[in-house]
């Protein structure tokens, strides 16, 4: 795929640097004579919330979408699973947006009334991903 440059022909020993910039300044889109770019995006208060390189480095602190699906971290109603022991909760599940992958699933033990990450690192791109990795510590069995 041709940069920017390339599809404008930038003469860039005449221009320098090839540079482009948002109406309130800032720096979206800026190419270099030897081929390398970087691009980025700004909130509605000029804060950056997306960067990327041409060397495939991308920092994303974009807004997750709405989404059509049932979503744990906002709707109540949407309910995960519970593990009871003679009509006691002693194990909830939930899940949380980070600031990572997307998705965290986290677990609440009676003996341990703190809500804590499951497993060492467990973040999802999907709602349906967590879910499944929920479902799959709750069907653990160990055997001798």
């Amino acid at each position: 795929m041709k940069t920017i440059a390339e599809q404008i022909k930038w003469d860039f020993e005449a221009n320098g640097d090839l540079v482009i910039r948002d109406k309130n300044g800032n720096l979206i889109y800026r190419e270099y004579s030897n081929g390398c770019w970087t691009k980025r995006e700004y909130d509605s208060k000029g804060r950056e919330i997306y960067f990327e390189t041409s060397k495939g480095v991308i920092y994303n602190n974009r807004p997750n979408p709405p989404s059509m699906k049932p979503d744990p971290t906002t709707n109540p109603e949407y309910k995960l699973p519970v593990v009871f022991f003679r009509g006691i909760k002693v194990i909830r599940y939930r899940i949380v947006r980070d600031r990572y992958s997307g998705f965290e699933c986290q677990k609440w033990r009676l003996w341990f009334p703190f809500w804590v990450q499951m497993g060492v690192t467990n973040t999802h791109p999907s709602i349906e991903k967590a879910i499944t990795y929920i479902e799959n510590d709750r069907t653990v069995v160990l055997s001798s």
